[in-house]
């Protein structure tokens, strides 16, 4: 390899480097958002997603609502990515991932707080046990679009998906 063709590469390197810091930087207060205890019965959170890598490279957006009342919760996510590289074929396309779970507090009322959303069959209940369902459609442009479910278990601290 020549010394042009290295430092080329090290430039390229090092701008991709500083471009992930910058954006781990610029979005690290959203990144804890999930930590604040809710304030109503229901919530929306939002973000987009970026993925600069192999195998895959995409961009999107992503959309989480709660909503709870006693013991019963109902966790939904949205979300739609552009991939640029992606597993399976060479080539990009559009990808929706859609979720939505139900969830059941068991036992005592144990913690102080609720933490409502950690994803569709799973959540931070102000019970010490749950039991989830969540259902799952994954839609693409080559063919694979699948449904899916998935089940969940908590009892204390231990969580079982």
């Amino acid at each position: 390899m020549s010394n042009c063709c290295r430092k080329d590469c090290m430039q390229y390197l090092s701008y991709r480097l500083f471009f992930i810091v910058l954006l781990f930087l610029a979005w690290k207060a959203p990144l804890t958002a999930q930590e604040a205890a809710p304030t109503t019965a229901y919530g929306v959170r939002g973000g987009l997603v970026v993925a600069l890598g192999r195998p895959v490279t995409r961009v999107g957006l992503l959309v989480n609502t709660y909503f709870y009342s006693g013991r019963l919760q109902w966790n939904t996510e949205w979300r739609l990515h552009h991939n640029f590289r992606q597993y399976g074929p060479p080539g990009g396309g559009w990808e929706v991932q859609l979720s939505s779970g139900l969830l059941l507090g068991l036992g005592e009322s144990s913690l102080p707080e609720r933490r409502p959303f950690w994803g569709p069959a799973l959540g931070n209940f102000a019970y010490r046990h749950a039991l989830a369902y969540a259902v799952h459609y994954y839609g693409d442009q080559i063919g694979t679009s699948q449904f899916g479910g998935s089940l969940a278990w908590q009892a204390g601290r231990f969580q079982l998906q």
